[in-house]
């Protein structure tokens, strides 16, 4: 068990929406004097990940085996 968690979805999208509560993740993690070497989760996740949008509605993140191809980051 950790004492560090993060609920996502809950940080407003100006704000970053689901990545800020990965950043915020990382931020505990890191004023801990830990390294953050990974993120496991279940298939629950990737749908939410896809569903992020930036303010102006183009994704974070897009579904394809090419990094690179679109925008966003590729999951």
């Amino acid at each position: 068990m950790t004492s560090k968690s993060v609920a996502l979805g809950t940080t407003a999208q100006n704000m970053g929406g689901i990545w800020g509560d990965f950043v915020e993740g990382l931020d505990q993690i890191i004023d801990d004097v830990w390294d953050y070497t990974g993120t496991v989760a279940d298939n629950r996740l990737k749908p939410k990940l896809l569903a992020a949008t930036s303010t102006t509605g183009e994704p974070l993140f897009v579904a394809t085996r090419q990094p690179g191809a679109g925008t966003g980051a590729a999951l």
